[in-house]
């Protein structure tokens, strides 16, 4: 309050809203228009000639890619690369993404259509709950093991595939319950299903992206294509993980018939040994006693 008093005051003279001054100061906030008046038709120009705008093209950038981690690359990079290629890169980043999303990302790429790009989606990805989420080959390419534990990739993709079954069929569904059956370590399951989905609490884990009715609804050939590819896939998957618990079973049984032969021969070694002891301490007393009975029989003789 003492610094607020000892401030100097500043005299103005005001002035009605409406008053001359006021207007010409009032204006002065206004720039002057120094470009002729465009028509109508280019004011709304097309998206793609906005966004070349907003990101003109770059010829340096088309001949050589720009020095960012390998796992970078720039929008204007990405744009002159081959849909297929497009698609792919987009969908390993963010590795679910819906219809819409992609076909937003992709504006302005040549020969962009829906058709088009369903037609290259399959090779990339496949389609979960009506999104589209990348291929688990293209995470874990063939010879490559995860960054953790060093897991094998076709383990990984077993592993993954399975996941994303469950998910087809279930809103929810429990990591402990897949570990149980995927068998691979912890870090590399919680990667799996961090990738894809969010942990509801009491629930169990959800998709990152909510069902797409509306893709769903506008292409039923392509959901019905991707059913049946899932399905048999999820045959290969149950016999592959039903023979590998059965040999588990049949190796855990041989354990423990080993184990128990080799604890009734420790027994009937024992039970030998202890007897053979039993034997010996039988024969101790007897010579004890025949010594004492001969002591007894010297002593008689003598008196």
């Amino acid at each position: 309050m003492q610094r607020q008093a000892e401030e100097k005051w500043i005299e103005c003279d005001w002035k009605p809203q409406k008053s001359e001054l006021s207007k010409l100061e009032k204006m002065k906030l206004f720039a002057e228009e120094s470009r002729e008046t465009v028509s109508s038709t280019e004011e709304t120009d097309n998206i793609v000639d906005y966004l070349k705008r907003l990101v003109p093209e770059d010829k340096e950038h088309a001949i050589s890619l720009p020095s960012l981690p390998s796992n970078v690359v720039s929008f204007n990079s990405l744009r002159v690369l081959p849909l297929l290629e497009q698609c792919k890169l987009l969908l390993k980043d963010a590795k679910i993404m819906t219809f819409q999303q992609l076909t937003m990302l992709l504006t302005g790429c040549e020969g962009l259509t829906a058709d088009s790009l369903l037609k290259v989606l399959p090779q990339v990805a496949v389609l979960v709950r009506g999104n589209w989420v990348v291929k688990s080959e293209i995470l874990f390419p063939n010879g490559s093991f995860s960054s953790v534990s060093g897991v094998p990739a076709d383990i990984m993709c077993r592993a993954r595939d399975y996941v994303l079954i469950l998910f087809t069929k279930q809103q929810y569904i429990e990591r402990r319950k897949v570990s149980a059956i995927i068998k691979v370590p912890s870090e590399e399951t919680k990667e799996i299903f961090t990738g894809v989905s969010k942990l509801r609490y009491s629930k169990g884990w959800e998709l990152n992206l909510p069902i797409d009715s509306e893709f769903i609804k506008k292409y039923p050939e392509v959901v019905n294509k991707q059913s049946s590819l899932w399905e048999m896939r999820e045959v290969q998957l149950n016999n592959f993980f039903h023979t590998n618990k059965e040999k588990r079973r049949r190796k855990s049984k041989s354990v423990s018939e080993d184990s128990a032969k080799i604890a009734k021969k420790d027994g009937q070694t024992h039970v030998r040994d202890n007897h053979l002891s039993d034997s010996a301490e039988t024969d101790k007393v007897k010579r004890i006693k025949t010594i004492k009975l001969n002591d007894v029989n010297h002593k008689d003789e003598v008196s």
